[in-house]
């Protein structure tokens, strides 16, 4: 067995070896928390970060709509990359899959990892603060996203804060000059010092690739896409739906897919910024 797995082919082959099962069919152990839109933290992101590594953009910013409905080509196959990623994310929820290794039975996937309940999570840096809450004697390492055997390209998913000033501000020139400071090559160094949240600047990442707490998640950046959200709470339950669809009502992939899409078309383009 070598560990950690490189690929989700990897992480496919493993399952049988990793998936701990009682006398009565019960998972008592699961090999990776994924699959469900219950008990997976950051499940959005991680499909996400699957369609983008199936070749999808996810959506057109000039047109203000979702194209992870739209056809592309694989190593000469023409595929859906939201209906590839969202199969591919819910076979570990189903029982009629080799793959079956994850259910609503778990706690949350960050938790279920810190008390040994599965041996592995897909999750960021501030994981790590609930892994020392709940699992203080625990024993993990920390490896890269998995990518598909195939990708051309590594492909990695972040988030990033962004700070802004309201227009209605009482102070906006304090506003602006405090974000300035919080900006700046010492500021943004002691924040990262304190906080081991990756960095935003350049030099920064440069800096600090070889981080033993953070170096891991810094070396994924320069990889790492990300897509327009129009309202982060409701992009957050589209997809939650869409995975829900397929688990709980048994509809098919393609069909949730594009009930998204719509979705998310209709309410991006009558959004009132």
């Amino acid at each position: 067995m070598i560990l950690p797995p490189t690929t989700w082919e990897e992480i496919l082959n493993l399952i049988p070896s990793l998936r701990r099962v009682n006398p009565r069919g019960q998972i008592t152990r699961a090999a990776i928390a994924l699959g469900s839109a219950s008990n997976v933290e950051w499940e959005t992101d991680i499909i996400s970060a699957l369609m983008m590594q199936y070749g999808s953009g996810i959506v057109d910013t000039s047109k203000k709509q979702a194209t992870f409905h739209l056809n592309t080509e694989i190593g000469g196959n023409r595929i859906v990359p939201g209906k590839e990623a969202l199969s591919f994310y819910v076979q570990f929820v189903d029982p009629r899959s080799r793959y079956y290794t994850w259910n609503d039975n778990f706690d949350n996937s960050a938790i279920a990892f810190s008390r040994g309940e599965t041996v592995m999570m897909i999750g960021y840096h501030e994981a790590k603060k609930t892994i020392e809450k709940y699992g203080q004697d625990l024993n993990y390492k920390i490896s890269a996203l998995p990518q598909f055997a195939w990708t051309p390209s590594i492909v990695n998913y972040g988030y990033t804060m962004t700070l802004a000033v309201l227009k209605n501000s009482e102070h906006p020139e304090e506003c602006w000059d405090f974000l300035k400071f919080l900006s700046q090559k010492d500021n943004a160094q002691t924040y990262f010092l304190q906080t081991k949240n990756p960095p935003t600047r350049l030099d920064l990442i440069q800096m600090h690739l070889n981080d033993l707490d953070s170096g891991i998640f810094i070396r994924q950046i320069s990889t790492a896409r990300n897509w327009h959200q129009y309202n982060f709470e409701e992009i957050q339950l589209i997809f939650e739906e869409m995975i829900q669809a397929v688990i709980l009502k048994g509809e098919d992939p393609l069909k949730a897919v594009n009930t998204a899409k719509d979705r998310i078309n209709y309410f991006w383009q009558n959004e009132k910024f």
